[in-house]
């Protein structure tokens, strides 16, 4: 092999792996949740990721399914900003199936009513891949100096089966993570 194509492969494989690095000064965890459900929306890994200006909760599935008429794939989101207070300060539901849509809510605790949170955020969805991402700037949640989320994915069958999964357990939180 020539020099040229050996240097030229050494750096696509230093950018591939340069590609797999967090940004800068990001803290992130990473909970593994396992195969604990027979619902093809099974919750498998999350991961909070706060960055100097983003928060972005990174959730891993089984098997999310675009089309809904098999099985309607949901998930919550309640992300905890205040530990000095019991239960969430926010909550984001969304469908997990094509064409759905998803909304952040500022609560005061696990259930009842929320106010929309309006703010930029996002949620990125491959039906490949089977994982979803919610994205949104800090000041979504009040530029919070720690934040951990607990994940809660419900699914529907076409006969009517339901399936609840939480993250490790209802309720339960990942570890705090500060700001990086």
């Amino acid at each position: 092999m020539k020099k040229r194509h050996v240097l030229a492969a050494a750096g696509t494989a230093l950018m591939s792996v340069m590609a797999l690095v967090p940004p800068a000064h990001a803290a992130a965890v990473t909970v593994v949740d396992g195969d604990d459900s027979p619902a093809a929306a099974d919750l498998l890994r999350v991961r909070v990721t706060h960055a100097p200006r983003q928060v972005r909760v990174r959730l891993v599935h089984d098997d999310l399914l675009y089309n809904g008429i098999k099985a309607g794939q949901g998930a919550t989101i309640f992300l905890d900003t205040d530990p000095e207070d019991a239960g969430p300060e926010y909550r984001f539901r969304t469908g997990l199936n094509g064409g759905t849509d998803y909304v952040l809510e500022k609560v005061d605790r696990w259930q009842g009513r929320g106010t929309l949170v309006r703010c930029q955020y996002r949620l990125t969805i491959s039906w490949k891949d089977d994982v979803a991402v919610l994205s949104m700037g800090r000041g979504c949640l009040g530029r919070p100096e720690t934040v951990r989320a607990a994940v809660k994915v419900g699914e529907t069958s076409h006969e009517g089966e339901e399936y609840i999964d939480w993250m490790t357990g209802p309720r339960r939180y990942t570890p705090a993570v500060a700001r990086g």
